[in-house]
């Protein structure tokens, strides 16, 4: 992408955002929170663009190989045993389970049932989008012993992908639910540093390259930003009802 289509791109963005700024209003308070997270959503989109380009143009093969390498640098029996229980973490299982359990909270114990809709909106959107994506880009594993089991293709990380999204709308909807400025504070912290470790344990593994859980991580923000702006348009339309 040249320079003058990248500063036509942020200019028209920047008007975008500026649009939506004053429309958004009606959200109150959380108005500039959500210009905010479109903001998030669009760059991720454009860090998607970039990654699915310089795939297509063959441009990812030394960033791989180095990042690949850089990580397995220190590879030993209690490091593979650990990032393959920090990959278990993102496995299909341990997100519906729980997925349950936020569900049973959100539903049961907090009273709100778009919040406990969204779970399996959200994770279901996600699966879905991230197999379309694989097979849009047909990206086969890297050539590397895998110490896990695996299937499919490569790009982007369903792993990845989808831990983004699931402990993302965790951190969201501890954010909306609870008041506890240091609880949330934490849980967030915590949440954040197993999403990254998800990731590096992918590329670990030898299961994903580096441009995978990247582009992973890219596309699940996307979708978790436009699931997050429908809960939160659900949540003031109920409101003023």
């Amino acid at each position: 992408m040249s320079i003058k289509k990248k500063n036509a791109l942020i200019l028209v963005l920047g008007n975008i955002l500026s649009f939506l700024r004053q429309r958004l209003g009606v959200f109150g308070p959380f108005s500039f929170k959500l210009v905010l997270g479109l903001a998030f959503g669009l760059a991720s989109l454009l860090f998607f663009a970039k990654l699915s380009e310089d795939l297509l143009s063959n441009e990812l093969l030394m960033f791989d190989q180095i990042a690949t390498g850089v990580i397995r640098f220190y590879s030993s029996d209690q490091v593979t045993s650990a990032m393959k229980t920090v990959s278990s973490l993102g496995s299909p299982l341990t997100l519906i389970v729980v997925g349950i359990v936020v569900m049973i909270y959100t539903g049961l114990v907090r009273k709100h049932i778009w919040d406990t809709l969204l779970v399996p909106i959200t994770l279901v959107g996600g699966i879905i989008l991230n197999e379309a994506l694989k097979l849009l880009f047909h990206r086969a594993r890297p050539e590397l012993p895998h110490l896990v089991k695996v299937t499919g293709l490569s790009f982007p990380s369903g792993h990845s992908m989808m831990s983004f999204i699931f402990y993302g709308l965790i951190i969201c909807l501890l954010w909306l639910n609870f008041t506890h400025k240091f609880f949330r504070v934490l849980l967030t912290i915590l949440l954040v540093i197993l999403i990254l470790a998800i990731g590096i344990s992918r590329i670990y593994l030898g299961v994903h390259y580096p441009s995978d859980v990247l582009a992973g991580f890219a596309a699940g923000s996307f979708w978790l930003v436009a699931c997050i702006f429908g809960l939160r348009g659900v949540r003031y339309y109920k409101a003023h009802q």
